[in-house]
C-alpha cells in the first residue's frame, strides 16, 4: 500500500505485511556438471540446491587450503542437486580423502536419496572399501546403470565415525563405451612412467595422450595399446605431465 504522511508529501511504501518466499530449486540440465567446492557457500544460502544431513560441511583442507566438503562423526550425507536425467543414465566421479582414526576405518557409500530430508530413503549403490591409510586423495567412479529404484538425488553417505573430505564432484551421462576403471601409476623413473587400468569387457583398444602440464588435448603425444597397461618413455626428468586415457569399443564408440 502507498501511504502519504500528513507531515510530508513524499510517498512511503508500507512493508508491514511483507512475506519471504523461497523459490524451488531448478534441476541441473547441462551435463557434465562439476563442483570443485572453491568458495562454496551453498549450504548456508541454498545456492545450487546442494543439501546435507548430519555433520557434512564446507571447509578447507588443512594441508593446502583447497575447498572441500568434510564429513565428521557418524551418519552424515552430502546430497547433490537434482539432475534433469534418469538416474540410471548417470555416473559420478569424485575424490575422497579419509581421515579415519586407526581404530575406525573410513566408510563411504554412494547411492540415491528419494527424499533429501529423510535418511531412511537412501538406497546404496556403491561402497568404498575401508581405508586405514589416511591423508591421501583417492579417485572414485560410480555408475548408476544398474540402479532400478525410484527417482531421487545422488548422495554420499559417511558412517561409522568417519572423518573424510570429498572434492571435485563431476556428474555426467554414462557413455555407451565405458571408461577404463582403476587407472593408476604403477611405476615411475626419471624418464619413464607405467600406467595400468582395468579393461571393460567391450574395449577393443586404448589411446593415451600426454604432454606437459596444461597442454591442450589433441596437441600431445599419443600412444595406442590393446592391453591394460602402457609404459611411456623419453620423459624429461623432474617435469610435470598430464595424461588422458580413452577407450575405443567394439561397437565403434569411444569413451
Amino acid at each position: 500500500d502507498l501511504v502519504v504522511p500528513y507531515c510530508d508529501s513524499t510517498p512511503v511504501r508500507s512493508l508491514a505485511d511483507s512475506v519471504t518466499v523461497t523459490s524451488p530449486c531448478a534441476p541441473i540440465e547441462n551435463l557434465p556438471f562439476h563442483e570443485g567446492f572453491e568458495d562454496f557457500d551453498y549450504f548456508n544460502h541454498g545456492e545450487g540446491c546442494w543439501s546435507h544431513l548430519g555433520y557434512a560441511y564446507w571447509t578447507r583442507v588443512p594441508e593446502n587450503g583447497r575447498g572441500a566438503v568434510q564429513f565428521y562423526l557418524t551418519d552424515s550425507y552430502l546430497i547433490l542437486p537434482t539432475i534433469d536425467e534418469e538416474t540410471r543414465n548417470l555416473s559420478i566421479d569424485f575424490e575422497y580423502n579419509p581421515r579415519s582414526y586407526s581404530y575406525t576405518p573410513c566408510f563411504l557409500v554412494t547411492g540415491v536419496m528419494t527424499n533429501p530430508v529423510d535418511a531412511t530413503t537412501f538406497v546404496p549403490v556403491d561402497t568404498i572399501a575401508p581405508h586405514r591409510q589416511t591423508h591421501q586423495w583417492y579417485p572414485r567412479r560410480v555408475s548408476f546403470e544398474n540402479y532400478t529404484g525410484p527417482a531421487g538425488r545422488i548422495a554420499i553417505h559417511a558412517f561409522s565415525y568417519t572423518d573424510a573430505f570429498i572434492d571435485n564432484v563431476t556428474v555426467y551421462r554414462t557413455p555407451s563405451c565405458h571408461l577404463p576403471d582403476s587407472i593408476r601409476l604403477v611405476n615411475v623413473t626419471p624418464r619413464t612412467a607405467t600406467f595400468q587400468w582395468q579393461n571393460n569387457p567391450d574395449a577393443a583398444s586404448h589411446e593415451l595422450e600426454y604432454g606437459r602440464m596444461g597442454f591442450t588435448p589433441g596437441s600431445g603425444t599419443i600412444v595406442q595399446t590393446v592391453g591394460d597397461s602402457v609404459t611411456l618413455t623419453g620423459l624429461n626428468p623432474f617435469s610435470h605431465y598430464e595424461f588422458f586415457l580413452q577407450t575405443f569399443c567394439n561397437n565403434g564408440d569411444r569413451s
